[in-house]
């Protein structure tokens, strides 16, 4: 399967390095307002970000006819913001990448026993999971920017998930940091089976 230049498994399913703090600064709070509105649906207090978030979920369950469930949708969010391009310069577009991928690689160490054993979600987390870990050898992910921590905050909340509020590093599961073997386990063929069980 082809891989961007982050060794990442390129999905091509519709919505789905470590950061520098000073760029991602720089994007986040230091570009005029006119440019700072696309980032706007994030920058919001927790409340409303919780709010944007669960409106986003229903307005996307509605438009899929209720095909995907509310990780997929936001996992498929976060992947989108991930590898598009907003501003008309290279750094500020790389930063902005950076700064949702540590989000989705984030969100997939805390949502990725929801996903459906086996499908695209399962694979390209844990792959991408396994290749960050490989790359970095830390069990964590570090979120070096506030933000990130407060939409984290908002989305574990929102899909309830366990979540210490403000915790800005997140651990990377055992079983993700060598993902190859896990899929081989006798325990993930035993999901495997009993998704297919409970289609």
């Amino acid at each position: 399967m082809p891989e961007n230049k982050n060794g990442e498994q390129n999905s091509n399913k519709e919505p789905g390095t470590r950061s520098n703090t000073d760029k991602q600064s720089e994007v986040n709070t230091s570009l005029p307002p006119e440019r700072q509105e696309g980032n706007s649906w994030y920058q919001r207090p927790h409340d409303e970000l919780v709010k944007a978030f669960r409106d986003h979920i229903r307005q996307e369950e509605k438009r899929y006819g209720g095909h995907w469930s509310a990780e997929e949708i936001i996992r498929a969010r976060l992947d989108i913001e991930s590898k598009s391009r907003q501003f008309n310069d290279d750094k500020l577009d790389e930063v902005k990448r950076d700064f949702f991928r540590q989000l989705r690689y984030s969100f997939d160490a805390l949502a990725h026993d929801r996903y459906k054993p086996g499908s695209l979600e399962d694979k390209f987390a844990g792959n991408d999971l396994h290749r960050l870990y490989g790359r970095t050898h830390e069990p964590t992910i570090k979120l070096s920017n506030p933000i990130q921590v407060g939409i984290i905050d908002a989305l574990t909340e929102v899909l309830g998930i366990p979540h210490q509020r403000g915790q800005s590093e997140i651990e990377i599961p055992e079983n993700l940091r060598n993902y190859n073997k896990w899929i081989f386990s006798d325990e993930y063929k035993e999901r495997i089976a009993k998704a297919k069980r409970n289609k």
